[in-house]
């Protein structure tokens, strides 16, 4: 019989450091707040570098005093110990060994006899990497170190090797693991899929990690390599959030941590923003409780709750139209010297946005669980309900240079003077609310060498958006003859119209309008029984995992829009803005007072009734898939060697409803299809043990990336035109394709891990290739439907894509320098990518995937400070430049974003036993996006600016 073991299920504690006689005598730095005695301990032998072992049951209930100062591991111990009823049993030159004082002598043989029992490894991620089966990389939330910025699992997970984020802005959205983008990974919060709508209701496979907080985690797991055990629908890797447990402590917990926020940027004082947009601060705060209760403490309750609200404002350069040409004026249409290009890059386009924003994250988590005294079982659910909600304004305008040579008047590298064609000014106003909630729970029953569990989730995921967009224009210019100046600099700026009356003097017309209210939903039902024998970590020979998984996934998307007829004359509503262009800038144009527009002109304007139904419908979809899974796998396990041969089978049937369009005439009803797909994965695991501290590992598997819901289930449009006789001459569709395969990877990996000072430092390198066939691409092919000849055009399994790179990382934490103690890590990835193009013109061969960075590096520095309780911190994200979009067969249209580096400081410090105060400065050194285009991103395309964050936390835990 199993019994209740309070700490991981575990009879003991046990620290697992390197262990000297001579280290006992040694005087070493102490920082040890009081604290329960099942986290003092591990903390202090953590510190001293050695190892402690002491039964579980006699730490229940026990606090220990602070231990602070320059100390031996002596007199460390006789202080912590002090007046906790626990004294040393025995010191020798690998293990101190706790027990009760009342405890004789002879009693000391006894519990080392069950050591081998009843001991387990608190493991940390280092010792966690060492001993998973497969490649694995961990980070852990701390709720007082973890800075306020890496509040979502995005931002902690960027930390890891190998990883890189999509941004939204000035905070990661999605991750993309060793290259490949989030629609090719997987996310799982305690084993168990999640819903998520992807880009706003798009019809994508990625997760929102902005709507999972980190606190909601214990840690986050990173698998890189995959065995049968883990789901199939993954190329770069499968993402699991293992959350919080009331029995990760020994006594009650509760904190809460209140911030302040400042935001450096705010706009340029312009009229026409959202209200209250240019507050420079924000504030938050959140909370964690837990407990445990019952007559034996059997069951425990962990709760959650978070909010923050602030204004992230921002500015963007936008100059994404270039122009070619040569030195006689002439059109060359591609940056190639070898075509006669000039060498200038000529501007067509000047763009520049305001796009104030305030954001508020709230959500609040529930964690019941019950790990019963003398019983084989335990349990858990866990609730959760996040939402995030972005009101964002932008206020753009945009002068257009015709794409000629007629543009042209006066240029040379230094600058020159354009032809104007059109001044645009863009209203838009976008309310955007996502709310992730869900149901997750757990049932496991352990023996003494096999494990069964059964595990099942409710997750949904709401999207809505309340829309108001209203674009003025100004047109003809080029006949008016306006002309502006413009200097080169690293992003070409107007210096000012040779009229600086012109702008003002035009007259604009409403060039587009729309209300629109998209709503999208997802719901995730998923269930999974896995049984393991003799597959433990401790485990030799044979032993066996095996399990069945059924997911259900339904996405809908319903859009409503009202789209305003264009033409009427809106210069009663262009204002002054209040403010240049830009700063130091001499020029402005007029801006359209949106708000004003709304209230006094959109009831009066008349309303394109044709394009707001087939705008409203075309959008719409339903999509519903069912996943069957079966796998088994088998280790085989030796002193230095772990075998794993697995198989999965993995098969999907979906059941899709999109609209169809004839002729610009929206049909009644929708166009139902189903289909599916299956497939038979084998992968083969091994992890060697050259020594004690070294560990090779070779990985093969195969995988899929999954075919996105909008590739199946997009809107059909069918065109036909007639011949004089009335038959059909031609017809074309537009449409998803329920015939599409999922993308399918042969992954290779092989890596070699060297870990030092005592299992608290790592140093690895590692190898992949990945080979994916199907690829997806948008194309135009022809079939015969009802005797009728059509072109359709249509998502398409083509050709193959690779990726290989190189993965390295080293961490050491508590390692000594000058005297002082320090964690530090740093990784470091390059990639390398290869794809075929494919468009209906012909193929390309680039040489990178999309979303793929050439390198990733992140670092960190914790420097501990005892003499102030605390610590402070340097983590540093780069990412070298990814390509987001691709201009066909045109390479000098590719566009991406450029190299980015971020630096984010902390220091914390303790103010008594239950205060602490943290500092925080995000992004210190005002490092900013920018975008580039062209085959190497080498033409500057747009700039942003979102300014720096600082927090000042107030921490209280009991």
């Amino acid at each position: 019989m199993i019994k209740k073991k309070p700490l991981s299920l575990a009879a003991a504690v046990i620290l697992t450091l390197s262990a000297h006689a001579q280290v006992i005598a040694q005087q070493r730095t102490f920082d040890v707040p009081k604290q329960p005695a099942v986290s003092a301990i591990p903390e202090l032998a953590r510190q001293a570098d050695i190892q402690i072992v002491a039964p579980a049951g006699s730490l229940e209930g026990i606090y220990t005093p602070a231990v602070v100062g320059e100390l031996d591991l002596r007199e460390a111990l006789r202080q912590l110990l002090q007046g906790t009823g626990l004294e040393i049993a025995s010191i020798d030159d690998r293990v101190i060994l706790l027990r009760r004082q009342e405890k004789a002598a002879a009693d000391i043989d006894a519990d080392n006899a069950s050591l081998e029992t009843v001991l387990v490894t608190a493991q940390g991620p280092i010792e966690r990497k060492r001993n998973s089966a497969v490649v694995l990389d961990s980070s852990e939330f701390d709720d007082v170190e973890t800075l306020a910025s890496d509040h979502s699992i995005a931002a902690m997970a960027m930390m890891l090797p190998g990883v890189s984020a999509d941004e939204d802005g000035d905070q990661p959205k999605y991750i993309t693991i060793r290259g490949l983008q989030a629609d090719l990974n997987h996310t799982t919060i305690d084993g168990i899929s999640i819903a998520s709508v992807g880009n706003n209701g798009s019809g994508e496979r990625r997760i929102n990690l902005q709507l999972v907080p980190s606190q909601i985690s214990w840690r986050t797991d990173i698998s890189k390599a995959f065995s049968a055990e883990q789901d199939a629908g993954a190329i770069g890797g499968v993402l699991d959030v293992v959350t919080r447990s009331a029995f990760d402590r020994n006594s009650t917990y509760f904190l809460v941590d209140g911030y302040g926020i400042y935001s450096t940027y705010s706009d340029a004082g312009a009229k026409n923003v959202l209200d209250d947009a240019n507050d420079h601060w924000g504030q938050g705060m959140k909370a964690i409780f837990s407990t445990q209760f019952g007559p034996d403490n059997q069951f425990g309750v962990l709760m959650s709750g978070s909010y923050q609200s602030r204004s992230r404002n921002a500015s963007k350069l936008v100059q994404d139209r270039k122009g070619y040409f040569s030195d006689d004026g002439a059109v060359v249409g591609e940056p190639n010297a070898e075509a006669g290009w000039n060498g200038i890059v000529s501007p067509m386009n000047f763009g520049y946005g305001s796009f104030p924003n305030t954001i508020e994250n709230q959500g609040t988590s529930v964690k019941l669980e019950w790990q019963p005294v003398d019983s084989n079982f335990q349990g858990s659910l866990l609730y959760f309900s996040y939402s995030r909600k972005d009101d964002w304004n932008e206020i753009s305008n945009d002068i257009y240079i015709p794409e000629n040579p007629t543009g042209i008047i006066e240029q040379d590298e230094n600058g020159g003077r354009l032809l104007v064609r059109i001044v645009d000014s863009i209203w838009a106003n976008n309310t955007w609310t996502r709310n992730n909630e869900g149901y997750l729970g757990n049932l496991q029953w352990q023996g003494e060498n096999s494990v069964l569990s059964l595990k099942a989730g409710h997750t949904y995921d709401n999207y809505r958006n309340v829309e108001n967009m209203f674009q003025s224009r100004a047109s003809g210019l080029e006949r008016q003859r306006i002309y502006v100046d413009y200097v080169n600099s690293e992003l070409p700026q107007i210096t000012g119209f040779v009229d600086p009356s012109a702008p003002a003097s035009l007259t604009y017309r409403l060039q587009g309008g729309q209300h629109t209210q998209p709503f999208a939903r997802e719901t995730v039902d998923d269930v999974r029984l896995d049984y393991s024998w003799n597959a433990g970590p401790e485990a030799r020979g044979l032993g066996i995992v095996t399990g069945l998984e059924w997911r259900r996934l339904v996405l809908s998307k319903d859009v409503e829009r009202t789209v305003y007829a264009t033409g009427t004359v809106v210069n009663p509503w262009m204002i002054d803005p209040g403010a240049p262009s830009l700063e130091g800038q001499h020029y402005w144009v007029p801006w359209l007072d949106g708000r004003a527009f709304i209230d006094e002109a959109v009831d009066s304007l008349p309303v394109n009734a044709t394009s707001s139904r087939s705008q409203s419908i075309a959008q719409d979809f339903k999509y519903a898939e069912n996943l069957s899974v079966g796998y088994v796998s088998a280790h085989y396990a030796t002193d230095r060697t772990l075998y794993l041969l697995g198989l999965r089978y993995d098969r999907i049937d979906f059941d899709a409803w999109a609209p169809v369009t004839r002729n610009g005439v929206i049909a009644s009803g929708l166009d139902i299809f189903d289909g599916g797909y299956d497939h038979l994965l084998p992968s083969f695991n091994v992890r060697h043990r050259l020594t004690d501290d070294i560990n090779l590992r070779f990985s093969y598997s195969h995988t899929l990336g999954r075919p996105r819901p909008a590739d199946i289930a997009a809107a059909q449009s069918i065109n036909c035109t007639d011949s004089d006789e009335g038959e059909n001459e031609t017809c074309s569709i537009t449409r998803g394709n329920p015939d599409l395969k999922p993308q399918r990877s042969r992954n290779v990996d092989l890596s070699v891990e060297k870990y030092f000072n005592a299992n608290r430092g790592a140093v690895s390198l590692g190898y992949f290739h990945k080979t994916i066939k199907d690829n997806i691409f948008t194309l135009t092919g022809s079939d015969v439907i009802d005797g009728v000849d059509y072109t359709i055009r249509q998502p398409t399994n083509l050709d193959e894509m690779t990726v290989q790179g190189v993965e390295f990382s080293i961490m050491n934490r508590g390692m000594r320098l000058l005297g002082q103690r320090f964690d530090a890590s740093l990784n470091a990835s390059w990639f390398d990518g290869e794809t075929t193009y494919v468009t209906d013109a012909g193929s390309r061969s680039i040489d990178r995937l999309l979303y793929q960075p050439e390198w990733v590096a992140n670092a960190s520095v914790t420097y501990r400070m005892p003499w102030i309780h605390g610590a402070a911190r340097v983590a540093v994200n780069a990412r070298g430049p990814y390509m987001n979009s691709t201009g066909g067969l045109k390479a000098w249209e590719d566009a991406g974003r450029n190299q980015l580096t971020t630096t984010n400081f902390s220091l914390w410090h303790s103010l008594g036993e239950h205060l602490t105060i943290k500092y925080e400065a995000t992004n210190l050194f005002d490092e900013q996006p920018d975008y580039g285009k062209g085959e190497d991103l080498q033409i500057l395309r747009q700039m942003d600016d979102y300014g720096r964050s600082f927090y000042l936390h107030v921490i209280w835990n009991l």
